[in-house]
């Protein structure tokens, strides 16, 4: 059973105010396993996160670690910035009322910009720049560690493409040769590691 209080916007709102000292419109935004606003304060745009209370806290501090990480590389790409609460921690617990029920909650920086699902046509400038983006992104990681990294599959990392093979029969024509050419081209590299 979901938790009642991980999507409730009263609830974000009064997060932001009580432990960032935020007052703004919420505008909700999809997410994969949290609960997403973006925050229209007066000065400035956020993102606030709300995790349920069984979400891994190992893995939401691996990923304000990498962001950090990643900032003090000056990658190609901007990252946004885990911003601090009152008490000057990034992941806040928030319990709303004297009972057991809580959510995590995280506030970052606001990244302007589209998401690549938006993009209608990609253009072979287009895709060369995520290709230099994400090649640079994955370099700087290499002196990136922390227990949670090995500890769960995350879907963006071009290591563990694996579980996309099985979407390769929704393109057709020359984008379907192409995708059967980089994965064959993992598949050499990783030999038996982790075929596709």
């Amino acid at each position: 059973m979901e938790n009642p209080i991980f999507r409730d916007p009263e609830i974000a709102l009064r997060i932001l105010k009580q432990e960032f000292g935020i007052e703004g419109e919420l505008s909700p935004l999809p997410g994969e396993l949290d609960a997403n606003y973006k925050v229209t304060a007066s000065n400035g745009s956020y993102l606030l996160k709300l995790s349920k209370p069984n979400a891994d806290v190992q893995v939401m501090n691996f990923e304000c670690q990498m962001s950090a990480f990643l900032r003090s590389k000056k990658t190609l790409a901007d990252t946004p910035v885990f911003l601090p609460n009152r008490q000057g921690h990034l992941l806040t617990t928030y319990q709303p009322g004297s009972g057991d029920e809580f959510v995590y909650a995280r506030l970052l920086t606001w990244m302007e910009g589209r998401l690549w699902s938006g993009v209608p046509e990609y253009n072979v400038s287009l895709l060369q720049s995520l290709g230099r983006i994400a090649g640079n992104l994955m370099h700087s990681l290499q002196d990136f560690h922390h227990p949670a990294a090995d500890k769960k599959d995350f879907e963006w990392d071009i290591a563990k493409a694996a579980w996309t093979k099985k979407y390769q029969e929704l393109f057709r024509g020359e984008q379907k040769e192409l995708i059967a050419y980089f994965y064959q081209g993992f598949e050499d590299i990783l030999g038996e590691q982790d075929p596709l």
